[in-house]
């Protein structure tokens, strides 16, 4: 059970770095993300599109977290799929 002040952390698997932090809600009869907060130090993390990160972290919990059969956010060319990879490894599968 959520407490008032729950929240999730996704952190950079080689670096530890907290990347993406959200806060939950719980609301009548499911939970819902209130706040998402993004690492915006580029020496910690370069991406400054917001787009491309609410995809990020769409995919991290759909397929992270939930088991869903989420697309990956990448591009469907060879720069694409290294940047996936470098992202998410295996979880692209």
């Amino acid at each position: 059970m959520l407490t008032a002040d729950e929240r999730i952390f996704f952190h950079r698997s080689w670096t530890g770095a907290k990347i993406y932090e959200a806060q939950i809600k719980k609301t009548n009869s499911c939970y819902a993300i209130s706040n998402i907060m993004v690492e915006r130090d580029s020496k910690i993390y370069s991406n400054e599109n917001v787009d491309e990160d609410i995809g990020i972290f769409n995919f991290l919990v759909g397929r992270g977290l939930l088991g869903l059969n989420v697309i990956p956010p990448i591009e469907s060319d060879e720069l694409g799929a290294l940047k996936g990879w470098s992202n998410f490894g295996q979880m692209m599968f």
